[in-house]
């Protein structure tokens, strides 16, 4: 990979593990699945241009790829409520071999052994992260983050599934489908007021942030780099974000970081290089 785009690579992952710490702040202030709704409505009007351009192949895909990133979305931000923004970027790390797993399924792909040992080591570093739970509110914010790396990997598959378009297209189809339904269980749910019109400035931040650096900006530059290289040099980026969403969470909440987590998250890490950095063998 030429300099520049190494940079590119990791000022992205850098700019998406301070996006945990965004969301987490936001979440602190703001009903979750009203945020969501927010983040969407913003990245629907911004990007309709794009939208009405959308080839409109395989419409029902697309339909399902919404759905399932409301989903995605909606689960992670409930549960991120409960967990520190560290150790959840650390456990959503669990995407990769949910979507290998998954991969097996769908597009009848062999893991070989050192793709299942890496699984079982990220899965042990998991268990290591999240260490005594009880301190951030019990198990149930843990299992909905795992629960939304599961998803997160089902995204990846089915995109797969769909003609390549334009980034902007298929982000902005995806929020014009979700933020009505975000909306809608939100005032069904989280009865949210007009207090949320007096909010300190950080939790306007940390919207504004998921919109346009998070949503904008950083997928733009990440199909970019998947487009212009192999997978496999790409990827091993991702491991960069815990890292810097620990020190964003110390430095901009203080979060303590625990020992258990700075080791967890290198057993992750070293789990993950396991699974990225080889090939999968199609039958």
């Amino acid at each position: 990979m030429k300099p520049f785009d190494i940079a590119l690579a990791v000022l992205v992952c850098a700019l998406w593990g301070i996006n945990f710490v965004a969301v987490k702040v936001g979440v602190t202030y703001v009903p979750p699945i009203f945020f969501m709704g927010i983040r969407f409505a913003m990245v629907a009007i911004l990007l309709f241009p794009w939208v009405l351009r959308m080839p409109r192949q395989n419409m029902r895909m697309m339909w399902v790829l919404a759905l399932t990133m409301g989903v995605y979305f909606g689960i992670l931000f409930i549960g991120m409520k409960g967990v520190p923004a560290g150790e959840a970027a650390i456990i959503i790390q669990l995407q990769v071999p949910f979507a290998a797993l998954m991969a097996m399924y769908f597009f009848s792909e062999h893991l070989n052994h050192r793709s299942l040992m890496g699984m079982l080591v990220a899965f042990v570093g998991v268990v290591v992260t999240v260490g005594i739970p009880k301190a951030w509110g019990g198990m149930l914010p843990v299992a909905l983050v795992l629960i939304s790396a599961a998803i997160w990997g089902l995204y990846n598959n089915q995109m797969k599934m769909v003609p390549k378009m334009h980034p902007f297209a298929l982000n902005g189809f995806v929020a014009l489908v979700t933020f009505p339904l975000f909306f809608l269980v939100s005032v069904s749910t989280e009865h949210p007021s007009l207090k949320l019109l007096h909010l300190p400035w950080s939790a306007y931040a940390g919207v504004l942030y998921t919109v346009f650096v998070s949503t904008l900006l950083c997928y733009s530059a990440w199909y970019y780099l998947v487009g212009k290289y192999p997978v496999q040099k790409v990827m091993p980026f991702v491991l960069l974000e815990p890292a810097f969403s620990m020190v964003a969470s110390n430095v901009a909440t203080g979060e303590v970081i625990a020992l258990h987590t700075l080791i967890g998250g290198l057993i992750c890490a070293v789990g993950l290089a396991l699974i990225i950095l080889q090939r999968t063998v199609r039958r």
